[in-house]
């Protein structure tokens, strides 16, 4: 029992220091960023393009920056099932919402409550994804929860346009995925050719 427990949280930890290169802070940043804006341009119908050309790009870059200088690890099936679990139940929750949203199985008030709270419960839905992110690759991703929630509900009370303050939180979010990855790469400078070579020969 205790040599699982110990294994568990070796992954745990092996985890959150892959997750410490701040490429998937830039990566949720950026689909809030880019959907705010395309909320500004009146380009909402292409919010669906941004995750399509940002994912590519950030495994990319997992590639390019951090797997040279951590290595390549493969994680257990279960955390790949609890990834999995997420994205699915985050999927049909989105589904659902929509079809309530849009009259299909909702009363005349609910869909009434439903748009004129439309924001506050976007807003929790974002900062809950946060939440269990947080809880599987760092704590950072709590702060976003809070952030997300602070700024959604104080843009609401303060009478904004949601496109303002989710661009606000979409920026906010990148810049500080940013500053972690020119943090990352300074703390792990990639080994020099030459040692790599007399590794290989020793």
């Amino acid at each position: 029992m205790s040599t699982q427990m110990n294994t568990k949280e070796m992954e745990k930890k092996l985890i959150w220091s892959y997750n410490k290169d701040g490429l998937i802070d830039i990566g949720v940043g950026a689909v809030l960023l880019s959907f705010g804006l395309l909320l500004i341009t009146d380009n909402v119908a292409l919010a669906g393009i941004s995750p399509a050309v940002i994912v590519p790009f950030l495994i990319a870059a997992k590639d390019k920056i951090t797997y040279p200088r951590l290595g390549f690890v493969k994680f257990s099936n279960r955390q790949k099932s609890k990834w999995k679990a997420f994205f699915l139940i985050t999927l049909i929750s989105g589904i659902v919402f929509f079809f309530l949203l849009a009259g299909q199985f909702a009363s005349e008030n609910l869909q009434d409550l439903l748009r004129q709270n439309f924001m506050f419960i976007f807003g929790a839905i974002v900062a809950v994804g946060l939440f269990f992110a947080g809880l599987q690759i760092g704590g950072r991703f709590n702060g976003y929860a809070v952030l997300t929630l602070a700024i959604f509900w104080g843009g609401e009370w303060l009478n904004l346009e949601p496109p303002v303050y989710i661009t606000v939180l979409g920026t906010l979010i990148t810049l500080s995925g940013i500053l972690m990855l020119i943090q990352f790469v300074r703390e792990y400078p990639l080994p020099d050719r030459e040692d790599m070579a007399d590794e290989r020969y020793q």
